[in-house]
């Protein structure tokens, strides 16, 4: 399973491919631990819209916990096909506030546009140090 930590309806809005119903992605806004997760990875596991989940992490906690825990409020389908998908969106506040170090720093950022060649992946934004490190 790979959980993103992100803001679900933006990554959504710049992957086209996944299908999902806007009013579930929505209702991730408002809820700090709502998640949207693949179909596939939803029927795979038993797992349904509302279903209330733990998920073993390897970023460590404040709270000294090993794993988060998730309400699955939204389901996606890669319309494209391919091999299953094992994605959950979840959101990257509920990860900022609640590990022990790093907090306001973005590991991975991916952007889309009419010139691609524009975009280049920014492998770690760091406040305090003002620009960031470019790869």
């Amino acid at each position: 399973m790979l959980v993103i930590f992100t803001i679900p309806a933006t990554w959504l809005a710049i992957r086209p491919e996944y299908a999902h119903e806007k009013s579930q992605v929505d209702r991730v806004a408002g809820l700090r631990t709502g998640i949207v997760m693949s179909q596939w990875m939803a029927e795979h596991n038993g797992w349904k819209v509302g279903d209330h989940i733990s998920v073993k992490g390897a970023i460590p906690r404040k709270d000294g916990a090993d794993d988060g825990t998730f309400d699955i409020v939204g389901l996606m389908r890669n319309t494209e096909g391919g091999p299953e998908q094992r994605q959950v969106l979840a959101n990257w506040a509920y990860l900022d506030e609640a590990r022990s170090s790093g907090s306001g720093i973005v590991s991975h950022q991916e952007g889309c546009g009419r010139q691609p060649d524009r975009f280049r992946r920014i492998h770690c934004v760091d406040p305090a140090a003002g620009k960031p490190e470019r790869k």
